[in-house]
């Protein structure tokens, strides 16, 4: 993925006009944390991808292109705490669910 392309992510945040700095607060984590996630350089937790799927509504291709597509080339979502634990199928269950 060419590193000069915006994160998903990031373009979404700016759709909304969300400061880094207010989805931190809304995540529960630190600015710089934000920051290397949106960056990919650390990946988001289960809780930290639900809390986004709510805060900005995203519909289920949405969160495949963002959190699947988007991140194919991150070593990051291995561990089972993050989104490549995540089946497809999950994530459907818990976007109909809200």
């Amino acid at each position: 993925m060419d590193d000069n392309k915006d994160s998903m992510i990031k373009n979404i945040r700016k759709k909304y006009k969300f400061t880094q700095l207010q989805v931190s607060k809304v995540l529960g984590i630190s600015v710089r944390n934000y920051r290397d996630k949106e960056r990919k350089k650390a990946s988001f937790t289960q809780e930290e991808i639900m809390r986004i799927i709510e805060l900005f509504d995203l519909n289920e291709r949405q969160v495949y292109e963002i959190f699947y597509l988007d991140c194919l080339d991150s070593t990051f979502y291995n561990d089972e705490k993050h989104i490549g634990a995540l089946s497809v199928e999950q994530i459907k269950k818990s976007i109909k669910n809200k």
